[in-house]
């Protein structure tokens, strides 16, 4: 099955707290592009990890999701892709995150 990353960034700010919801706002976000999609119209899998430094040890917060191609219709029962390449647009999706 093909898959999408996505990698989001955000500020500096620290703690728990902060991780938190770093994750709870992009996994929030791909599901609203996802039931919101005219393709997708359903919900998406995902798996989130999220990272705090970088390789050379910077504070660096960031997440990655691993999410299938496509979405599950579960009214209809139905799997449905999207054709064009990318599960969401990357400028909606950076647009987006950056309102939060």
């Amino acid at each position: 099955m093909r898959g999408y990353d996505s990698h989001a960034i955000h500020p500096r700010p620290e703690g728990r707290g902060f991780l938190r919801l770093l994750i709870k706002i992009t996994v929030g976000v791909c599901r609203d592009f996802a039931y919101r999609d005219k393709h997708l119209r359903g919900e998406i899998g995902q798996s989130a990890v999220v990272h705090t430094h970088t390789r050379r040890l910077d504070y660096h917060p960031h997440v990655h999701l691993v999410i299938p191609a496509g979405a599950v219709d579960s009214k209809r029962r139905l799997w449905r892709e999207n054709k064009t390449g990318f599960l969401f647009s990357h400028k909606a999706l950076a647009t987006r995150m950056e309102g939060h």
